[in-house]
């Protein structure tokens, strides 16, 4: 089952946290999850905002029947908090994902448990959770890949810019606009809902 991500935002006024509505995407992304929240997070970033965080003591009164609801992970993060990301920091581990690539070099997916029907070195894995870049031919046709072909297998260290999609981009540009209405970056935060 995977997870999903609902997006809600608020802004700081004169009396206090507003739900505010917004056209903010759900763009979705695991890599991305794991970075802000640590919810999902195959690519081992120290998360900005703990996933434990929970909903803000000061929250908007929309929010208050998810407060003791153990149905839900819900966490939050400021603007500024995003603001201050360095997008060229690495993950604290190599991925935990093995990414594929073909004969080319071209990358193909990343994966998490497999097995390779393959025609050698059947300690491969041990090998690739070592760091190494491993090259098997295949036994036999699997996934995308014909019988014959060579592909290569390594666990890649990931930067926190690896994971900012273009969905996730347009959020930011929103929470920017709203900072700018509303009196700054610490005035804008977005409250996360994780489901499944």
């Amino acid at each position: 089952m995977g997870t999903s991500l609902h997006l809600n935002v608020e802004c700081k006024t004169d009396t206090g946290w507003e739900f505010v509505e917004t056209d903010v995407s759900q763009p979705g992304g695991y890599d991305m999850m794991g970075c802000l929240f640590g919810i999902r997070n195959c690519c081992n970033f120290e998360p900005i905002a703990p996933p434990d965080r929970g909903i803000p003591e000061n929250a908007s009164d929309q929010f208050e029947p998810l407060r003791d609801d153990d149905e839900f992970l819900t966490t939050w993060v400021g603007l500024d908090e995003i603001e201050a990301i360095d997008w060229d920091e690495y993950a604290n581990r190599r991925d935990s994902r093995v990414s594929f690539y073909d004969e080319g070099g071209n990358y193909i997916k990343k994966v998490g448990a497999f097995s390779i029907p393959c025609e050698e070195d059947f300690d491969y894995m041990e090998r690739v959770n070592n760091g190494e870049e491993v090259t098997l031919t295949l036994a036999k046709d699997w996934f995308e890949f014909d019988a014959g072909d060579e592909v290569t297998l390594v666990r890649e260290w990931r930067q926190r810019k690896d994971v900012k999609n273009d969905g996730w981009e347009d959020n930011f540009e929103i929470f920017r606009g709203l900072a700018d209405e509303y009196g700054g970056s610490k005035n804008v935060r977005m409250i996360a809902i994780a489901v499944g």
